[in-house]
């Protein structure tokens, strides 16, 4: 499965989930080039794939000082909340309980 929420997409298949996000190809590449980078998961449940999102993106903050890093946690926590928000819309935790997978 593959569900678009902004910048990112939650993909899911018969083991797990992940969390991509499209980036440029590179510096060498051409400006219309891009590449799906995992940036979260491959967690066996919602709620572990949320917060492994979670710690890649704060890991990957060049914040400073206190104010920037304050901000992307700002903008973490918003993301989490949006890819949490729209599995649950799309069924993704019905789906998983119903094959006997708790979360």
């Amino acid at each position: 499965m593959k569900i678009q929420v902004g910048k990112y997409t939650l993909h899911s298949d018969q083991f797990a989930f992940w969390v991509t996000e499209r980036q440029p190809a590179g510096a060498k590449a051409k400006k219309t080039e891009y590449v799906d980078v995992r940036v979260g998961g491959y967690c066996t449940n919602l709620k572990s794939l949320i917060r492994s999102f979670g710690e890649n993106q704060l890991k990957m903050s060049d914040a400073t000082d206190m104010e920037e890093l304050l901000k992307d946690i700002e903008r973490i926590t918003e993301d989490m909340l949006n890819l949490n928000e729209e599995a649950v819309k799309q069924g993704l935790k019905l789906a998983r309980k119903k094959r006997g997978i708790d979360e």
